[in-house]
């Protein structure tokens, strides 16, 4: 099966091996337009306009079928000659083949998007989840990495924000199920990407607060105010301020209210601080009833030799 890998660097494997005949720029560019566009045939005339837009039509059709060729080439090279052809090629058109055995990371990125669009994070089913784990996953980089076509830029900022999307989901995801580490990986994801989207700053706050660093939930507070000062010129929001109030006064600063999220320990509870005292306490009452509990044998037994003793004395 082929692999190909559109998700940061190029790449196209067959198996395990790496494929060093896809070589040329233009054949690069071409085969990574008609994966992108799998769904329907491109004309002739479009993709030579597209690929040589400064060559006259003559020349650009000229450039088309050499390149056409050069990519056949390459694909015929690294697959086997019993398999579906990857290429459907007319005189008029040209598209990548439906029945084609190939492995794309776009297509199972894209596949991942549509299968939860319009659902919440907190609404997801573990196995839905799961599937968007994996597909954040394929996302090691921005799409084809290095190259500067405008077709590319466009594509490459739309995966961008399916993948925001994607985290987002997942972050939500995180939370209603205390799955507070991921949760933290993912709003820093976010954040890699997108410095100004305050809801992530105020997730993360929560979050680290919840995880037990408070101050690490006021400095993400703080880098929250900066980014929006420098590229928004605004404040935050009152929502986001409120939740500093009640990080500060060491209270539990998410909103129930709209989440389906179930605290491993009593909602009452308004910090791990506290939490953690009670543990300490109830682990003190162990060790002073195990002490009674020792003490306890100790003087039963004691109780039982002086008896043996008392019998003994009596028969001598």
């Amino acid at each position: 099966m082929l692999h190909v890998f559109l998700l940061g660097k190029f790449r196209v494997q067959y198996g395990q091996r790496i494929l060093t005949a896809f070589k040329k720029q233009k054949a690069q560019e071409l085969f990574c337009f008609l994966l992108l566009y799998r769904n329907q045939p491109q004309t002739r005339e479009f993709l030579a306009n597209l690929l040589w837009e400064h060559a006259s039509s003559q020349q650009s059709k000229s450039y088309l079928r050499k390149t056409l060729w050069q990519l056949q080439s390459a694909i015929e090279s690294a697959t086997l000659a019993t398999e579906p052809p990857v290429l459907l090629v007319t005189s008029e058109w040209v598209q990548i083949n439906p029945a084609a055995d190939i492995w794309l990371d776009v297509a199972l990125f894209e596949d991942a998007f549509l299968s939860s669009r319009g659902k919440l994070g907190r609404d997801l089913q573990e196995k839905e989840a799961g599937k968007l784990r994996g597909s954040v996953q394929l996302y090691q980089g921005e799409l084809i990495t290095g190259w500067f076509a405008d077709w590319c830029i466009f594509e490459r900022e739309r995966f961008q924000r399916l993948y925001l999307i994607l985290l987002d989901k997942l972050l939500d995801y995180s939370i209603t199920h205390a799955d507070f580490e991921n949760g933290i990986m993912y709003g820093s994801r976010i954040l890699k990407f997108d410095m100004a989207h305050e809801r992530t700053h105020r997730q993360l706050m929560c979050l680290y607060y919840i995880f037990g660093d408070r101050t690490m939930a006021m400095r993400q507070y703080e880098t929250c105010v900066a980014v929006l000062k420098k590229d928004l010129n605004v404040p935050p929001t009152e929502k986001t301020k409120r939740v500093l109030q009640k990080i500060m006064a060491d209270q539990n600063p998410f909103d129930f209210s709209f989440r389906k999220f179930v605290m491993p320990w009593s909602i009452e509870t308004s910090s791990l601080n506290e939490i953690m005292d009670k543990l300490d306490h109830i682990q003190d009452e162990l060790i002073t009833l195990r002490k009674q509990i020792s003490n306890r044998t100790f003087d039963v037994n004691q109780q039982k030799l002086n008896q043996d003793r008392l019998e003994i004395r009596a028969k001598l």
